[in-house]
């Protein structure tokens, strides 16, 4: 019997010391993934960044190329809206006299707030 709890006792310490060393080794495959996903985290964000810039930078080159024309050509022709006019469906047309009507208030009420500034 001292022989078999010696076997039964050198079978459990074995049986432990695989144990620990698997779950060891799981926790650093699981780390070493972790890193990996880290990175291409950073990665991501980094190229996401990258485009938001880019895009930005498009978007103030054809707003500013769209105020230039507009300058030029005036507000009718240079915004498109004679062009969304002549389509001919009503819906067309009333949103081009939305957009009219949107720049006149938004005027209007930008002229009117630094007035009010002006004054006070």
């Amino acid at each position: 019997t001292t022989e078999w709890n010696y076997n039964v006792q050198q079978a459990t310490e074995k049986v432990s010391k695989d144990l620990l060393n698997t779950q060891r080794r799981n926790f650093q495959e699981l780390e070493e993934s972790f890193e990996k996903q880290n990175k291409l985290s950073k990665n991501f964000h980094k190229v996401q960044g990258y485009s938001f810039f880019a895009l930005s930078i498009i978007a103030m080159v054809l707003l500013i190329g769209l105020i230039a024309r507009t300058l030029a050509i005036g507000v009718w022709k240079g915004l498109f809206l004679s062009q969304l006019w002549n389509l001919g469906e009503w819906y067309w047309s009333t949103l081009a006299v939305v957009i009219l009507l949107g720049l006149v208030v938004g005027l209007v009420y930008l002229i009117i707030k630094g007035l009010q500034e002006v004054t006070s």
